[in-house]
């Protein structure tokens, strides 16, 4: 049944092209099996080779600062697949994703996603009287495209003034498809698709070294944090706190950022 569903919901593409196209990510894969792909194609222009596909000398391409500095590999690593694939709900598959990710040292964000109405306008404009296959209104999102931090084209900002400025986009190709599929009467959100393999290194060290991992602290600590900025403490005394009771590293350009975020909440709530 998810497959007539998702055959005539592909038939709407003229109507829109956003989300025809995550239909055929959709229409590729079936509702009871998963796509992993761990093939390697070279991707010239982001790995510095030249026209023949040899590596250009001293090519490499770094993230955004020098934490995080990462060189396309010509051996691409593969990491662990996901081993569940079926969830109740987006809340308990970005959980799980969640505890992948830190488990295998991946950072993976949302690309893309289809908005559950947009598909529910579409169905009922082409079936009507079937409701049934309109998505519940707990999905928000019909489809949803998750890449790794390194995904993505490096794009050109001002007038190209800065030539040792690096990008964190590399075309990494590791990424993850997932759908709200019913089976039976039950709807749930599926993985169709995953490329589990990176060109980059993948590892324990480069990944507390990004900053979303850094500076994931507990509720209690950024609550004491907020004493110590409000007492004036200075950052040095702040960061020497973070590292010891806490598994995080991070830097003190983190620690500026978090108190002056916590400021200008402050600020924009009023509080003196």
């Amino acid at each position: 049944m998810a497959e007539t569903e998702d055959a005539a919901f592909t038939g709407l593409s003229s109507a829109s092209e956003a989300v025809a196209r995550d239909a055929a990510l959709v229409a590729a894969s079936t509702a009871d099996s998963l796509s992993i792909d761990t093939s390697f194609a070279p991707r010239r222009a982001a790995e510095g080779k030249n026209q023949d596909g040899k590596p250009a000398k001293g090519s490499s391409a770094p993230a955004a600062n020098a934490s995080l500095s990462v060189a396309i590999l010509d051996t691409p690593v593969a990491v662990p697949a996901l081993e569940k694939r079926v969830f109740d709900s987006w809340e308990e598959f970005h959980a799980y994703l969640q505890a992948y990710s830190r488990s295998t040292f991946q950072i993976y964000s949302v690309r893309s996603a289809t908005p559950s109405a947009r598909r529910n306008e579409l169905m009922a404009r082409k079936r009507p009287s079937e409701t049934q296959l309109l998505i519940p209104p707990q999905f928000a999102h019909y489809v949803k495209t998750l890449a790794c931090t390194h995904g993505g084209k490096p794009r050109r900002r001002g007038t190209g003034l800065r030539p040792n400025h690096h990008h964190r986009a590399i075309q990494c190709p590791a990424q993850l498809n997932a759908c709200v599929k019913r089976d039976g009467s039950v709807w749930q959100v599926h993985v169709t698709n995953q490329h589990a393999w990176h060109n980059h290194e993948v590892s324990e060290e480069l990944y507390r070294s990004y900053p979303v991992v850094r500076n994931a602290l507990d509720d209690d600590v950024l609550a004491t944090v907020n004493i110590l900025r409000k007492a004036e403490a200075n950052r040095k005394k702040i960061l020497e706190y973070i590292i010891e009771n806490t598994s995080q590293s991070p830097k003190m350009k983190d620690v500026h950022n978090l108190l002056s975020k916590m400021k200008r909440e402050e600020q924009e709530k009023g509080v003196v």
